[in-house]
């Protein structure tokens, strides 16, 4: 993200379309995005049920709730790029290893692409970009000063020993009505004697009926340029240097 890093922390990246009800949506359309989508490289398909957690964007306010999803997956081979595709719903999920937004944009075109030409959406509703990356530090203690910038903190009076910690931000971006979701929480490590965070940075349109199917991908660029700023401003030199950023 912003620099190209050898030992990037991305392990997820998704961009996720909800659209308005549209009553064109039946238990066919899953069948038929299958048809057009195995041609582009997604072979595989499984169906996926969760309760997930759903962030809309109104008033230029974040709002988030709990739903049941159900949601047909059509996979690449290797399962590392995905299409998930609900009712008024698709979403484009990359996951480790992340290799460019050069290499990611097109699949978001692709997923999107079809959906709109089976499903014809009435309208866009909601659209947002999300980055999910793993910090692994060494050591089972930890100087979060010393790694980010976004942290959480503790005042001169209070214990300094964490064990584990989650905290969050939202903030709307100078000049527009998009909206910023960042949240830092500590999570279990899967390596012998390293301390693990994931850093969330996700970005909303604040006015997605404005960007519309039309815009897009005007709308994704720019959040991609302002979900790698987000992040460069998280961390600090120690964790480029640790990232190792590649040269071109």
């Amino acid at each position: 993200m912003g620099r190209r890093y050898k030992n990037s922390p991305i392990i997820e990246a998704l961009c996720e379309f909800r659209f308005e009800s549209s009553e064109n949506w039946d238990q066919t359309i899953p069948g038929l995005i299958y048809e057009r989508i195995r041609a582009k490289g997604f072979p595989k398909k499984r169906q996926a049920k969760a309760f997930e957690q759903i962030v809309e964007s109104k008033s230029n306010q974040i709002h988030t709730r709990l739903a049941a999803s159900n949601r047909i997956q059509f996979l690449r081979e290797d399962e590392k790029t995905l299409v998930q595709v609900g009712q008024d719903l698709v979403s484009v999920n990359k996951l480790k290893p992340y290799t460019s937004w050069n290499e990611f944009l097109p699949d978001i075109r692709e997923g999107l692409g079809v959906n709109v030409d089976v499903a014809v959406p009435k309208g866009l509703k909601g659209v947002a970009l999300r980055y999910i990356n793993l910090v692994e530090v060494p050591g089972l203690t930890f100087d979060l000063e010393a790694y980010l910038e976004f942290r959480p903190h503790l005042g001169s009076k209070l214990p300094q020993a964490i064990e584990g910690f989650i905290t969050g931000v939202q903030f709307r971006l100078e000049e527009s009505t998009d909206l910023v979701k960042l949240e830092l929480s500590k999570v279990p490590a899967q390596k012998p004697d390293v301390s693990a965070f994931v850093l969330d940075i996700s970005c909303f349109s604040g006015q997605a009926e404005k960007v519309g199917l039309a815009k897009w991908e005007a709308w994704v660029e720019t959040a991609h340029a302002r979900v790698e700023e987000i992040f460069e401003g998280c961390i600090t030199d120690r964790l480029r240097e640790m990232f190792e950023a590649r040269k071109s």
